[in-house]
């Protein structure tokens, strides 16, 4: 390899902008809260779906897990 290539690299990424560290804190719903989005969100599909799970800060694989067991 040549030096100028990881050189280039380490400048490139020097570039970058700041990407914020910070842990994130995952959010618990109670049953009552996972029902109620379920309700809410029955009648939406994709890119409705998406905005209110972001709204309600909901990542997709939580839902579709909540989903799946609610129809047991």
């Amino acid at each position: 390899m040549r030096q100028q290539n990881p050189s280039r690299w380490l400048q490139e990424a020097r570039s970058l902008p700041v990407v914020s560290s910070r842990d994130v804190a995952e959010r618990a719903f109670t049953l009552e809260q996972k029902a109620r989005v379920l309700a809410e969100a029955a009648n939406l599909q994709g890119e409705q779906l998406h905005a209110y799970l972001e709204r309600e800060g909901i990542k997709l694989a939580d839902f579709e897990r909540w989903r799946i067991c609610a129809a047991g």
